[in-house]
């Protein structure tokens, strides 16, 4: 969710998602590198993927099957579809947000 709705520009998502991502022990470089879109380092390997996998959904606009593979060998089958549409379903509120100009919670 952070990752999507910082590429996609939508504070309205990713300054909550972001604070939850602190509180689930996620380092405070690693979302500061989600929110300014910049390379993430020293993220456990699930962040990784999920980051990886949705910067290249809303970057690319399609899946590098490296990412695809580790992101299935990680999660399965119905995991991978998950993270998928997760992807898409805060880009999706990231159009209607933006359009909105819906602000960033307080």
């Amino acid at each position: 969710a952070t990752v999507a709705s910082a590429e996609m520009e939508n504070p309205a998502e990713y300054v909550v998602h972001s604070r939850q991502l602190l509180q689930l022990g996620v380092s405070e470089a690693a979302v500061k590198a989600m929110l300014d879109r910049a390379p993430v380092t020293g993220a456990s390997d699930d962040v990784m993927i999920a980051v990886n996998l949705a910067r290249e959904l809303t970057r690319d606009h399609k899946l590098s099957d490296a990412s695809f593979e580790a992101a299935r060998k990680r999660l399965g089958d119905p995991g991978v579809v998950d993270l998928i549409a997760t992807t898409g379903y805060y880009a999706m509120l990231a159009v209607v947000h933006v359009a909105l100009q819906i602000p960033a919670p307080r």
